[in-house]
């Protein structure tokens, strides 16, 4: 049990070092529209561990995130800590299987996360974000997130095998 917990922590560690890096190199993107691979291992963890988990990955996604890209410090780990503590309490409101909150949860999470970007870009740098550009990148991140989040979701289900990862 115990050799279980640790080879399923090195392999999100390793999962998401490489996941990072396909994100910061932008290795998978279509029109400049990327997924965003560590917010979607963070709602992973966060779905299948648990929220207080989910909050400590979070923040360190989100502070790694940080770091590479030299954006407002500190934003992203404020988003992915969020992302990592609303999870099981949505979860619990929805009475969904797993897969359909998860999609829910990712619709939800990523537009609340580029409301809270345009928001601590026009506190902090006096800068619109809303234009057309920002409008379109949206729905495309949603869609792309939906699927590089489901193909994910069914790696880590296959290499956790724990039960509460149900389909329907």
């Amino acid at each position: 049990m115990m050799e279980s917990k640790y080879l399923f922590s090195f392999f999100y560690l390793f999962l998401g070092v490489f996941l990072g890096l396909c994100q910061s190199f932008q290795v998978i993107s279509i029109r400049s529209v990327s997924p965003d691979f560590l917010l979607l291992l963070t709602i992973i963890y966060a779905l299948s561990r648990g929220s207080f988990k989910g909050e400590i990955l979070g923040f360190f996604m989100g502070l790694i995130l940080d770091l590479m890209s030299g954006a407002l410090f500190g934003l992203n780990a404020f988003v992915f800590t969020l992302a990592g503590a609303c999870a099981i309490p949505f979860q619990k409101i929805a009475k969904l299987p797993n897969i359909i909150v998860f999609i829910l949860y990712i619709i939800i999470v990523t537009i609340i996360k580029y409301v809270l970007y345009h928001v601590f870009f026009m506190i902090y740098q006096d800068t619109l974000l809303f234009d057309f550009y920002f409008f379109l990148k949206i729905p495309g991140e949603i869609l792309i997130n939906i699927v590089f989040g489901s193909i994910l979701y069914i790696v880590c289900a296959r290499f956790d095998k724990r039960e509460n990862y149900e389909w329907f």
